[in-house]
Formats: C-alpha cells, sequence, structure tokens
C-alpha cells in the first residue's frame, strides 16, 4: 500500500481464486528440505527494514528490532540454499548471523564475486 501512486475505478472486478497449497509453498525458499530444521538469523539494516517487514517471507518468521535502527528475522529452514538465493537480493542491507556455515559460505561467496568485479 505504501507504494501506490493513484487509484482509478474500474468496471471490472477482480475474483480470486482458490490458492493450492503447493502454490502457496512455491512463495517460500525455494527448496524443500527434509533435513532438520535449522536456524537462519538474518540482521537488516533501517533503511530497507520497511521493505523487508512489508510480508510474512516464510511461515517460521520471527522479527526483532534491534539495536541502530536494525531489524532481526529469525527463519526456521530445511534448505539453507533456497533461503541463500533470497539473501542475496537484499546485498548490501543484510548480515547473515547464524548458522555460521551459511555467513561463511555467503562471505567466501561475495569475496569471490568481488574478485570479478573489480574496476577496470
Amino acid at each position: 500500500m505504501d507504494r501506490i501512486v493513484s487509484l482509478r475505478v474500474l468496471k471490472e472486478h477482480f475474483i480470486p481464486t482458490g490458492v493450492s497449497a503447493e502454490d502457496e509453498l512455491s512463495r517460500s525458499f525455494a527448496g524443500m528440505g527434509d533435513g532438520e530444521p535449522l536456524k537462519v538469523v538474518l540482521n537488516f539494516d533501517e533503511e530497507i527494514k520497511p521493505y523487508v517487514l512489508r510480508r510474512k517471507w516464510h511461515h517460521s518468521q520471527k522479527e526483532k528490532e534491534i539495536k541502530n535502527g536494525r531489524v532481526e528475522l529469525t527463519f526456521a529452514v530445511n534448505d539453507l540454499e533456497g533461503i541463500k538465493q533470497w539473501i542475496y537480493r537484499w546485498i548490501p542491507y543484510v548480515e547473515v548471523v547464524e548458522p555460521i556455515e551459511l555467513r561463511e559460505e555467503v562471505r567466501y561467496e561475495l569475496k569471490e564475486a568481488h574478485k570479478r568485479h573489480k574496476t577496470l
């Protein structure tokens, strides 16, 4: 709602259709691993907070205000690859806090990307 610029009344009507469980799950963090859930903790900078908090991204999502106007989101996911791709959309405004293996993987991949994008 915060991005609506103008409204116009039309003669057409929107009639929602039922949403299947598969469609609803397709909005999750991609893969649906079958392992034990892993706790993922992410910290988001204040300037991106309104966009991060505008919807519930995953059924396990929990939010907490932290220092410096930042927000912490916590998830329980079975697939780190899926959430990792979601995390990358928020760079440079996100920090992976845990699990440490995800933090290190993101750090390594960003370092490799930086090597490829040095000034020509």
